[in-house]
């Protein structure tokens, strides 16, 4: 096999003078390509996922049902309308940016029109009989580690926290998750090159992903080294411009009187300045490392495996100017105004300080610093930490009590087989519950109850084991007997519950829980609504609050993700620390950044850019058919 020394300073100076040359051609193809994304073929997706789910019944669909119409005929049709169509749009920009690539290798500039054409070309190997397990890699390895292949269509995996949360708590679990993790990577880096062999060679994924195999072999880890020192000098020219941004702010900041109108001016004229450089470096992030991928690629192998017919491609005189290169001042000029009228349109709203409600801290079981999950010590322990809410789970047992347990399955943490549905109160008692060197019991809601009155209040999550009898008339019945009606809500994944709650006693204030949906909060029963993290947007929060219900995001353990929360606006942190909470909570007044004007603009227009051009419905689509697997 053909080899050429590596080196990652090489590769760099070489990247950034590729992006140089053809910087203009590849900004216009990455901005056609992505309003092309954006304005056409996302819209078409939508339209066809939401008429699927109008004809199947699931208009508003959430959790379960929203997996059930995955699997059902119009679940089925959507991904096969949808799935070939994403690949073959994500393929394209591949294609299209590895051909530029290598012939800027060559010293020559290819037309965009050829490239095109070319990559049409190629779609009999995209449609091959490998085509099931290219979709696995394109949809799932690649998104799962994101190591620089991306695209506005590619969904962006992560496993959402409150299924990490439960890996976490378990050893077995932890390390499996782990080795999934150092699987993905090794699968990543081992088939680095399947794609541009794929446009460059013509073959199919199967034998693309065997050849680049054999190159990764040769050099794995002076290739893992390469793409390690890059990813460090990537980050830093980042940091760098971040540092330089941040110390002009400072200097604004003490020189300039806090709150007046040239420090708020400024500010947002930075934010706007730093946002136009995020948009720049998202558009040219791929194309960048494409341009690495392909040139270590041509170093690999010998020129004759590469396969283009250059007869059939148009190219362009290195002195020639492309039409973005020939009126860049004019579209220099309309970039600006466009974008600066839209980013000032969104200060504006940002600037507006918004007007908070102290959010609540809710223990997610209790603190489990203290005991065992759910038990009387670790509510003890919320009650110690003055949290305001201490998140409680409930399962009926087998003679009707309700019980505070979160596993149908006692194995976990009970150390023995059998559900709780199997057993009674009395045998579910006689258990000792152990985590974290920890040991409790398991208490009836009615002990729980009378144990944190006046104390603390209950959140009480409703579970459903399917062996339930007249579970809500119980629950209804026990509070009752508490006089807990004003020193509790009450949540549930299971939709139906929430309005047959409500029924039974209209004075309590029950709660939806959701971790996937394709419904607006709007069209949802519920008095407030418990999101998983990955769900909760500004908007989303911004629409809970035009309703008036309030919204929790669970399970939130890290500072970073609370501090983000916690500006949203959101009304209360379900945690596993609650400490931590109050914590970033008195940090954020202190330092009087609840409400920043510069950072909020950033984060504002971040997430707008983050809607436009990175997040799709599809890619939604195969996420929450991901989880809900």
């Amino acid at each position: 096999m053909h080899t050429q020394h590596l080196s990652a300073t090489k590769l760099m100076i070489y990247s950034i003078k590729t992006i140089h040359a053809s910087f203009w051609r590849i900004l216009g193809f990455e901005v056609f390509y992505k309003l092309a994304t954006v304005f056409l073929f996302i819209p078409f997706l939508q339209a066809t996922f939401y008429q699927l789910l109008a004809l199947g019944g699931y208009s508003n669909a959430t959790n379960e049902e929203l997996f059930a119409f995955f699997i059902s005929k119009y679940g089925i049709l959507f991904l096969l309308i949808s799935l070939p169509m994403s690949m073959l749009f994500i393929f394209f920009e591949f294609s299209v940016l590895i051909i530029m690539a290598y012939y800027a290798h060559t010293g020559r500039k290819v037309k965009i029109r050829s490239a095109f054409k070319k990559t049409i070309s190629r779609l009999p190997i995209f449609l091959s009989f490998c085509f099931p397990a290219f979709a696995f890699f394109l949809l799932f390895i690649l998104p799962f580690m994101n190591i620089g292949f991306s695209s506005s269509l590619l969904p962006s995996i992560e496993i959402p926290k409150f299924i990490t949360g439960e890996i976490y708590k378990t050893f077995h679990w932890k390390m499996a998750y782990y080795a999934l993790l150092a699987i993905l990577f090794y699968l990543n880096i081992r088939w680095i090159f399947a794609i541009p062999i794929m446009v460059l060679e013509g073959k199919a994924f199967r034998h693309a992903a065997n050849k680049s195999a054999k190159i990764v072999n040769h050099d794995y880890w002076k290739l893992i080294k390469i793409c390690f020192v890059l990813f460090l000098v990537f980050l830093l020219s980042l940091l760098a411009i971040g540092f330089i941004i941040a110390g002009i702010a400072y200097i604004f900041e003490v020189y300039v009187t806090a709150g007046s109108t040239i420090e708020v001016i400024a500010k947002s004229i930075l934010a706007i300045l730093y946002a136009n450089f995020l948009f720049i470096i998202g558009f040219i992030t791929t194309p960048f490392f494409l341009i690495i991928v392909t040139r270590i690629y041509v170093q690999k192998v010998n020129p004759s495996d590469i396969t283009l017919d250059e007869h059939i491609l148009d190219f362009l005189e290195m002195k020639h100017k492309s039409f973005f290169k020939k009126h860049r001042y004019k579209l220099i000029f309309v970039y600006v105004s466009v974008i600066t009228f839209f980013l000032i349109t969104i200060t504006t709203t940002a600037l507006i300080a918004p007007i908070y409600n102290k959010p609540l801290t809710i223990a997610h079981r209790g603190y489990i610093n203290t005991g065992v999950e759910n038990t009387l010590e670790a509510v003890q322990g919320a009650i110690n930490t003055q949290s305001d809410y201490a998140e409680i789970d409930i399962l009926q047992a087998k003679d009707g009590e309700l019980v505070v347990i979160h596993d149908t399955k006692l194995a976990r943490l009970a150390n023995t087989n059998g559900h709780v549905y199997e057993k009674t109160t009395a045998e579910l008692q006689a258990l000792t519950l152990q985590q974290d060197g920890f040991t409790g019991k398991i208490s009836t809601l009615d002990e729980m109850m009378k144990f944190t009155k006046g104390k603390i209040k209950l959140n009480i999550e409703v579970k459903l084991h399917g062996h339930e009898n007249q579970i809500v008339e119980k629950l209804i019945e026990t509070i009752k007997r508490n006089n807990f009606e004003n020193e509790c809500i009450v949540q549930t994944l299971h939709y139906e519950l929430v309005p047959k709650i409500k029924k039974a006693n209209p004075h309590l204030q029950v709660g939806y829980i959701l971790y996937a949906s394709a419904a607006n909060l709007q069209a949802l029963e519920g008095d407030f609504f418990v999101l998983e993290e990955y769900l909760v947007t500004k908007d989303v929060v911004h629409t809970a609050k035009a309703l008036r219900k309030p919204l929790y995001v669970w399970t939130v353990n890290e500072y970073d993700s609370m501090y983000t929360f916690l500006k949203m606006g959101v009304d209360g942190i379900i945690t596993d620390d609650p400490p931590l909470v109050h914590e970033t909570l008195n940090e954020l007044i202190q330092e009087g950044t609840y409400f920043d004007p510069f950072t909020n603009v950033v984060e504002t227009i971040e997430e707008y850019l983050n809607t436009l051009f990175q997040k799709s419905l599809i890619s939604e689509g195969f996420f929450f058919l991901y989880i809900s697997l």
